[in-house]
């Protein structure tokens, strides 16, 4: 049995009662949620909730207006989601999560797997693989920053990441090789061309022009 009562009058504060009911129902879900579990996650939780508020209470107002049924945003979605909300290492990337969650309920043709498939990339990549992909997307600046792409510990750095990318299918990257060595050819600041999926991936994480009212 978990003690997750221990956060409703903070969570509830923060984001409303309707969103600690959609957090309490999904964490329910999750089997290795324990007493213990929470009191070492209480804090950040308690952070973050804090922090993302706003994108929070967001989900609530769209709460029942998604195609898919009730049950599979509470029984698998959610679990999901506020698994990566907790756990997640890297503080950047829960904005990402949450625009994927927000998407579920704009989704016109709903396909578990698909949804599944989204989150599984978003768990799979870094922050700075995320901002790279939006920077070949041409929706950000030059990552890593201007001051640092040139630099050959970041050179590595973006060629790995790009690497990681073009091996989920989300870019393609020509293959070209230097005239004068016969080695293979990178410039950091080259942006490829984005693929089918990682266009749908970016439109999965990016953030929602959506105005809540109040309930």
């Amino acid at each position: 049995m978990n003690d997750i009562s221990e956060l409703e009058g903070p969570i509830t504060k923060l984001a409303g009662e309707s969103f600690f009911a959609l957090f309490k129902e999904s964490i329910e879900m999750m089997p290795y949620v324990n007493k213990f579990f929470f009191k070492r996650k209480l804090n950040q939780i308690e952070r973050r909730v804090k922090e993302y508020a706003p994108q929070l209470r967001t989900l609530t107002y769209l709460n029942g207006t998604s195609k898919f049924p009730e049950e599979f945003i509470q029984e698998k979605i959610g679990p999901i989601v506020f698994a990566d909300f907790i756990e997640e290492h890297e503080d950047a990337k829960i904005l990402y999560i949450l625009n994927g969650f927000q998407h579920v309920y704009f989704e016109e043709n709903p396909d578990e797997n698909i949804i599944y498939n989204h989150f599984d990339t978003l768990r799979s990549l870094r922050y700075g693989h995320v901002r790279r992909l939006f920077y070949h997307a041409g929706l950000d600046e030059v990552y890593p920053t201007k001051e640092n792409v040139n630099r050959p510990e970041y050179q590595t750095y973006s060629k790995n990441i790009d690497t990681k990318l073009k091996s989920m299918d989300l870019i393609h990257i020509p293959t070209k090789f230097d005239d004068l060595d016969g080695k293979e050819w990178f410039e950091p600041e080259t942006q490829h061309e984005v693929l089918a999926y990682g266009r749908e991936f970016l439109s999965f994480i990016r953030t929602k022009n959506i105005i809540p009212q109040q309930k």
